[in-house]
């Protein structure tokens, strides 16, 4: 059976209202349930893997603390980065969408009006990754200024995390 391009807007539609069972709405920022596996992940991650190879004198119970402060900090550096492709949009004029979605890999699924010119489209989709590559500066001067064990080790993962962004966006 073959669809039209109406029906598939249609159904990605549906799929996409905040409220529904696939995602939820906090402070204007609809979060993909997916959210509910990567963060707890990184959480993971970090404590047992990270930590104890950048602070190991850190205790089991500093590590888990260490690791849920540096994913907030790495959640609102994404959050960051939409807010950047946003405000772009509406320096240039461009339209923005009506809300602001944040998947775990990017709002690659939310379709963003189309900006008035090639140029002003390039700055817009530029704007997330120059702000993660300016996090992700200012995270290294922090880590290299050695002021305390916690901050040096939580701005060396943002700082590496921050560019990788960067780069793959």
């Amino acid at each position: 059976r073959r669809f039209s391009l109406a029906q598939v807007m249609r159904y990605r539609r549906v799929w996409a209202v905040p409220g529904n069972r696939l995602s939820v709405t906090v402070a204007g920022i609809t979060w993909g349930m997916s959210w509910v596996v990567l963060a707890p992940l990184v959480i993971w991650i970090i404590a047992t893997l990270y930590v104890p190879i950048f602070a190991p004198f850190l205790s089991p119970t500093e590590a888990w603390l260490l690791a849920l402060a540096t994913t907030l900090l790495l959640i609102m550096s994404l959050v960051g980065h939409s807010m950047a492709h946003r405000g772009m949009a509406r320096v240039l004029g461009a339209g923005v969408p009506s809300r602001l979605l944040l998947y775990v890999f990017g709002d690659c699924a939310q379709v963003w009006p189309v900006a008035p010119t090639p140029l002003r489209e390039a700055l817009i989709a530029l704007a997330g990754p120059a702000t993660n590559l300016l996090l992700a500066g200012g995270a290294y001067w922090l880590w290299d200024l050695q002021l305390h064990p916690y901050l040096n080790t939580s701005m060396l993962w943002l700082a590496g995390t921050n560019a990788g962004i960067a780069l793959l966006n």
